[in-house]
């Protein structure tokens, strides 16, 4: 569960506190085709590399780091070469956000698990200087549950939903047992990011 999340994080991806120069990103980011949306709102600093992102979207969003991702900025392709594919991608690592995405109302898109295909539609809101942010590192709201792993994308999902509401049904005890009882679709707390991300900053 998300109690364990702190542990996969490595200690290349602590951000050191900003410098004055340093600009705050306000992302919006939302799952592809996800009806109704499930989206998350994030103040990220500037100075982030692709690889301390991909770890701030795995907390955003209580993934667990155990696919491969890719990240597409401008039609080019970055990615982390321990997972192979580095032929076609650029090293994710040596990228910094403010490097490639300089203009608010930029778009570019993150995707999780190539087989259940989580695309993450990012949208620059605002850049801001660091004193003009309640934070250099946060998510400040959201919507929705993040889906489980493993669950067949936003299909699969949307499947597991529609089995919930099967009163008595096989379909629902299935479901059940996927997504846990406790599950609620509706909810979402910022407060279980932030728990993760606080460890970030340094």
């Amino acid at each position: 569960g998300p109690s364990s999340q702190a542990t996969f994080f490595p200690e290349s991806i602590i951000m050191k506190k900003a410098s004055r120069k340093e600009q705050v990103y306000q992302l919006h980011v939302s799952i592809f085709y996800s009806e109704p949306l499930i989206w998350r709102r994030v103040l990220v600093p500037g100075t982030a590399t692709l690889e301390n992102l991909h770890y701030v979207m795995q907390a955003l969003m209580g993934w667990t780091n155990s696919h491969a991702h890719v990240w597409i900025i401008n039609k080019k392709y970055y990615g982390d070469p321990a997972m192979g594919d580095e032929g076609n991608f650029a090293p994710e690592a040596k990228h910094h956000l403010q490097d490639l995405v300089q203009k608010a109302k930029a778009k570019f898109v993150y995707e999780y698990d190539f087989g259940d295909s989580w695309t993450h539609n990012i949208v620059v809101e605002k850049i801001m200087a660091p004193e003009k942010a309640s934070s250099l590192l946060e998510c400040l709201d959201g919507e929705r549950a993040t889906p489980p792993e493993d669950c067949g994308g936003i299909p699969g999902y949307m499947q597991l939903l529609e089995d919930l509401e099967k009163p008595r049904s096989v379909a629902r005890k299935e479901a059940l047992e996927i997504l846990g009882k406790k599950f609620d679709p509706a909810v979402f707390d910022p407060k279980v990011p932030n728990k993760t991300l606080k460890k970030f900053l340094r």
